[in-house]
């Protein structure tokens, strides 16, 4: 839904997340905030002391404490705090799912260096198998105005025919470009000739709305490829909307581990990307 009634913020003690927040704030100020920290459970017996569990618990209730704070200077008045136990990204989906989240707002990982990955493993699980709209902050950024000055907004589409994702891509796109008076740049990804004409959709829904808009079509021959160019074009732009390929694929095949080693072209972009990503 667009704009967001319920949002979710993934609390973790990190400043990322709270300028991430600050961000979406800026932009969905009147939306219900849920602020939702998780403590993992450990089956070693060494991590049950309470001195332990006391640690963790005043942990979660700082990183809330801290979002609360950053999402009151920025208006917002509707705010719900809750610290879940369990498996992170298990508890968070179901959170999400539970309450007919939104919006996610989350960091590319809660480590400063997730191993041998580029994104963590609950912004991973989002990125796959959550049909709310997920809202990544980058490793990468340094600095993020705040409010965000959206000048350029890079759409980077990945459809074939019109769908639902779609629809929400293009009315996240047309609602933030109208907001901010922003350019909306789409790069359109095809590896067929016939999804080249899907363009001629997206040109005319732009049109109409009345977007400055600019087309670039990628046909990249490799995955390594197609992420090279989304990078590239992400230096030139302020924030990004982009449509997850092999959605639906994630969520049937989520059973099979082999695939699930296999990071994705959008979930590679997410750890690498030089600005905030709207995933759709």
């Amino acid at each position: 839904m667009i704009p967001p009634k319920n949002i979710m913020v993934c609390a973790v003690k990190s400043d990322r997340i709270v300028k991430a927040a600050r961000y979406i704030a800026s932009i969905f100020s009147n939306a219900i905030y849920h602020i939702v920290a998780v403590i993992p459970r450990y089956h070693a017996r060494y991590f049950l002391t309470s001195l332990y569990s006391r640690t963790l618990r005043r942990i979660a209730e700082e990183a809330i404490h801290d979002l609360e704070i950053a999402l009151a200077e920025h208006k917002v008045l509707s705010m719900r705090s809750t610290i879940l136990e369990g498996k992170p990204s298990d508890e968070l989906l179901g959170y999400a799912k539970k309450h007919d989240v939104d919006l996610v707002v989350l960091t590319a990982a809660a480590s400063p260096s997730p191993t041998d990955r580029v994104v963590g493993s609950v912004t991973r699980s989002f990125i796959r198998y959550s049909k709310s709209l997920v809202f990544v902050y980058p490793m990468t950024i340094t600095t993020t105005q705040i409010p965000p000055k959206i000048s350029r907004i890079l759409l980077v589409s990945r459809a074939k025919a019109p769908s639902e994702v779609y629809d929400c891509a293009l009315n996240l796109t047309t609602y933030i470009a109208k907001l901010f008076n922003s350019e909306v740049v789409v790069a359109h990804i095809i590896r067929h000739e016939e999804e080249e004409k899907f363009l001629d959709v997206i040109k005319s829904y732009l049109s109409r709305e009345d977007i400055r808009f600019s087309i670039d079509v990628l046909s990249p021959r490799s995955r390594d490829e197609e992420i090279e160019l989304i990078l590239e074009l992400t230096k030139y732009v302020d924030v990004s909307v982009q449509m997850r390929a092999y959605g639906m694929m994630a969520r049937v095949c989520r059973i099979l581990s082999l695939w699930m080693r296999s990071l994705m072209p959008c979930e590679i972009v997410a750890g690498l990307s030089a600005v905030p990503i709207f995933f759709v």
